[in-house]
Order: C-alpha cells, then sequence, then structure tokens
C-alpha cells in the first residue's frame, strides 16, 4: 500500500499544485498478483493518471500486463498498454558490486 503527497506553492519553475498519489501491490496467491496506482490533481480537481497491472510468476520469470489512462487537463485522455518481462534471477551472470576506475582491466595497476 503506498501514499503520498506532493505540494508545490510559489515556486517560480511551476505552478503551485497539491497532487496525491495512491497505489497497492496485492499477490493473490505464489503464481497472481495485481496492483494499480493513481494520481489525483487536489487544486484541479481531477484524476491525472490510473495504472492497474496483472502479474503472472513464471518460476524464472514474472510477466505483468497492465491498461493506463493520462489525462492532462483540458486535453484528451491518452491511453496506453504495457507489457512487461522481469528476470527474476540470473546467477549465471556477474555483476560487479563497485568500480574503480583508478584499476585497469587486470584489477591491479
Amino acid at each position: 500500500l503506498s501514499i503520498g503527497d506532493q505540494y508545490i506553492n510559489n515556486n517560480p519553475y511551476f505552478p503551485n499544485g497539491n497532487q496525491v498519489n495512491f497505489g497497492a501491490y496485492w499477490r493473490m496467491n505464489d503464481n497472481w498478483a495485481f496492483s494499480f496506482a493513481e494520481q489525483y490533481q487536489a487544486v484541479e480537481n481531477f484524476l491525472a493518471y490510473q495504472r492497474y497491472s496483472i502479474y503472472r510468476d513464471l518460476s524464472s520469470w514474472i510477466v505483468s500486463f497492465g491498461a493506463e489512462v493520462r489525462t492532462n487537463q483540458g486535453q484528451a485522455p491518452q491511453y496506453g498498454v504495457v507489457l512487461t518481462f522481469t528476470l527474476k534471477d540470473a546467477p549465471q551472470i556477474y555483476m560487479p558490486t563497485s568500480i574503480d576506475p583508478g584499476l585497469g582491466s587486470s584489477g591491479s595497476n
């Protein structure tokens, strides 16, 4: 569960605003999950963004499919579809945890 608020007042670069964010991720069982995220513009009084996704765990991968709606005040809504593939683990691939630019490719000076 997530709830947040972004408030801007008297900023020379951005208009005044109050954006409320909320969402949730629900794991229904070991294989399926559902999430949603929404952004509400409180000053202008409209729902600016909505995203709904369903997730399927495929052992080594997680596949998610979702839909989103973005609304800018005074403009037509924009609709989108999201398809995501997430690799959970790749033990044969090594990623360095630190990089030292002073060391050569052999790892010594």
